[in-house]
């Protein structure tokens, strides 16, 4: 599925689940706007699932998340930016949101 993911990012389509978009994202990592883009990746994780308010993504929350969501947040990442990872203070728990889209 990443394989898939990538594909379609190079033709500039990026894949949501829910509707989101991720030009903005893109935008500012192609940028190098790195805090920029780290508060944006949490603001969208948040949207995704729910959560603004309370500003922290619960476990059920990371076992809902959709996976087409994620591997488009984690190829533009990867790409545009030298494999650096969203922080988003703590809101991203990447490798138990990686375990369950694998």
């Amino acid at each position: 599925m990443y394989e898939e993911t990538a594909r379609v990012l190079e033709d500039d389509e990026l894949l949501s689940d829910v509707g989101v978009d991720y030009t903005p994202l893109r935008d500012l990592i192609s940028s190098g706007q790195w805090k920029k883009a780290d508060e944006e990746t949490g603001a969208i994780m948040l949207k995704i699932s729910g959560r603004v308010t309370a500003g922290w993504l619960r476990e059920e929350d990371i076992e809902t998340f959709p996976c087409a969501d994620l591997q488009t947040i984690d190829s533009l990442w990867s790409k545009s930016s030298g494999d650096r990872r969203a922080s988003s203070n703590g809101t991203i728990n990447w490798v138990k949101l990686e375990s369950l889209c694998a």
